[in-house]
């Protein structure tokens, strides 16, 4: 049964056995994240835990991904530059060799900066992700594709975090139908029946490891997935 943990004096963290190596590096993953503590959610006597993204990892993460987008194209922009007889045209070294190097580097620079510079652009807009986990279930908030939605807990099996992302295994008879899948662009049933409901595909997002806390505070026994480690590459 999923829900809030009460843990005895005796009783192993949900998620870890006796000698769960797995367990261990996924509680050690990420020593730098400080704790995230439950809050009480306003208007109401209910605790949640809220995870979302400061400015400056937002501003962080858009930037390297247009940097990153800005590499690959500008990688084949280059290509094109420095097969072609624009160097010839533009540079007048005496050697054609080198005209067309300089050509290629220069459209590999172009593109890049082009792209570092709409991702600055883009990032004073962007806004973060927001997870609320709390009594009742998982709620996930997309803001680049502006929708949410809450996984109930009474609708879980398993949740677990690992290098696809947020994963859940639906109870029989409460998984979820193919138009809800379909709006909110999660992706098919996976051979372990699984259901992937948040990953790491845009930015900004948020890193499923710092989900850890939260999903050991409410999940209770339904989180107890350590067999993939978060941020394992």
């Amino acid at each position: 049964m999923c829900g809030r943990y009460e843990a005895s004096p005796h009783d192993e963290p949900p998620g870890l056995g006796p000698f769960s190596t797995e367990g261990i590096a996924l509680l050690d993953h990420h020593p730098d994240t400080p704790p995230t503590k439950p809050e009480r959610e306003k208007g109401s006597g209910k605790e949640q835990t809220t995870v979302s993204l400061g400015s400056s990892e937002i501003f962080s993460q858009v930037v390297k991904g247009h940097a990153q987008n800005g590499a690959v194209v500008g990688a084949f922009a280059g290509l094109a530059a420095g097969i072609s007889n624009l160097g010839q045209s533009i540079f007048e070294f005496p050697n054609a060799t080198r005209n067309h190097v300089t050509a290629g580097v220069c459209g590999f620079v172009i593109m890049l900066i082009f792209w570092v510079l709409k991702g600055i652009f883009q990032a004073d807009s962007a806004k973060s992700d927001i997870i609320t986990v709390n009594d009742d279930g998982l709620t996930i908030t997309r803001n680049d594709v502006k929708q949410t939605f809450t996984i109930k807990w009474s609708a879980v099996d398993r949740i677990g975090l690992g290098i696809l992302g947020v994963r859940v295994w639906f109870r029989e008879g409460s998984e979820p139908t193919r138009d809800w899948l379909d709006k909110h662009q999660i992706r098919k049933q996976l051979p372990d029946k699984s259901f992937i409901v948040y990953r790491d595909d845009h930015e900004p997002h948020i890193p499923v490891e710092r989900l850890d806390e939260a999903l050991r505070t409410f999940a209770g026994p339904c989180y107890k997935d350590a067999t993939n480690p978060p941020g394992r590459r």
